[in-house]
């Protein structure tokens, strides 16, 4: 049994990501942390709650984290998820009040308690896991592996030219994350486009399952589908942190990667690139992922979405 610690800025590719993880037989969720990204921290520890009700896991605990980047304002992306993160369903208030321990430190602990034995799911802005890093400078050595969701390593980015929503957010806390030591591995925008889209069909199959998950899911995406469509001229969708969990859960499903180091863009034009480079430190720091198969996620998605009602 696989233990997990999902750290999110709860969306609603971060809600479904959840669910996924819930669903997996092989899978438990020891903790979930929030972070501000994609809506303010309320919000996320919010939706949090929700995701996990609905997974039928209302047991987690979830702690709440960094209201903001280390040194940036916040800036969020309401305009694509909608106003309240989950595609203006508006469920109100949690069904799971967060525990009173901050994120930061709640990661330190768990990984003491679950030393080597847990694998870290990042699926928003890297704040928290920065903040622990101050605390403990080997946080990342003491789980299994840390998942990033994040980066554009092939400089095509959805919020600038080259960069990447989450490591556009707080760039000072990517760059610490990525050249603190511990076995990391990057899934980047690239393969969200690539291996996780979503067709207007595959949404609507969503709800036609007919479980709580399969609704909840659809229901969740409904702002994402009309902004990709009337922004953007595409008629799909991406699930970025579905498929970094997606892979957590199963490793098989990468068809390409490499090891090699990254340096985070923090001036202005490059603010967010993830650049791979061998001119670090430790030149295979960080495992990118640049192809994984678009079947099997869909697959594993879909049973997820078929397992909870």
């Amino acid at each position: 049994m696989v233990k997990l610690i999902i750290d999110t800025d709860t969306g609603a590719d971060d809600a479904i990501g959840l669910l996924m993880a819930a669903a997996h037989p092989g899978a438990e969720i020891v903790a979930v942390t929030t972070v501000a990204g994609n809506v303010p921290l309320d919000q996320a520890t919010t939706n949090a709650g929700w995701s996990l009700h609905v997974a039928g896991v209302s047991d987690v605990p979830i702690f709440i984290g960094c209201d903001g980047p280390l040194v940036r304002p916040l800036e969020t992306a309401t305009e694509v998820h909608g106003a309240d993160g989950l595609g203006d369903t508006n469920f109100g208030p949690s069904p799971i009040g967060p525990q009173h321990e901050h994120a930061a430190t709640a990661l330190v602990r768990l990984a003491v308690e679950h030393d080597g034995e847990a694998v870290l799911i990042a699926l928003g802005p890297l704040t928290n896991l920065a903040v622990a890093l101050a605390i403990d400078p080997l946080l990342l050595t003491r789980f299994s592996h840390t998942v990033i969701m994040g980066g554009a390593p092939d400089m095509v980015g959805n919020v600038s030219d080259m960069a990447e929503f989450n490591i556009w957010v707080d760039p000072e806390a990517a760059a610490k994350v990525f050249d603190a030591p511990g076995r990391k591995t990057m899934v980047g925008w690239n393969v969200a486009m690539s291996a996780a889209q979503v067709s207007r069909q595959a949404r609507a199959q969503m709800a036609q399952l007919g479980t709580a998950a399969g609704r909840f899911a659809h229901d969740v995406t409904a702002v994402v589908e009309k902004f990709c469509a009337a922004e953007l001229g595409l008629d799909f969708f991406a699930l970025p942190d579905p498929i970094a969990v997606a892979i957590a859960l199963d490793p098989s499903i990468v068809t390409r990667d490499q090891a090699i180091g990254i340096k985070v863009g923090l001036g202005d034009e490059a603010r967010g690139a993830t650049f791979p480079t061998w001119l670090t430190p430790d030149a295979r720091a960080t495992t990118i992922v640049w192809e994984a198969d678009a079947d099997a996620f869909s697959a594993q998605m879909f049973a997820a979405l078929r397992r909870l009602d």
